[in-house]
């Protein structure tokens, strides 16, 4: 849920959290012997939350880059 909040939501905290939270999952839902289901959730959790993280850093740099003055 984190991943796609952090889509409309402060995407770079957000995205950030999903991302860790995937991971954690992750490792929890392979430690636990099959007793836990979800890896592809907690997977998808991951690709979401690092999509988010690079448009989102993209978008900040172009818009910062755009605001500096060259001097021409």
């Amino acid at each position: 849920v984190l991943g796609i909040v952090s889509w409309l939501i402060c995407p770079i905290v957000l995205s950030v959290l999903a991302m860790v939270y995937a991971q954690q999952a992750k490792r929890e839902i392979d430690a636990s012997a099959g007793r836990i289901g979800g890896r592809g959730r907690a997977e998808a959790a991951l690709w979401i939350g690092a999509t988010s993280l690079v448009v989102y850093g993209i978008l900040l740099a172009v818009t910062l880059a755009s605001g500096i003055d060259t001097g021409s």
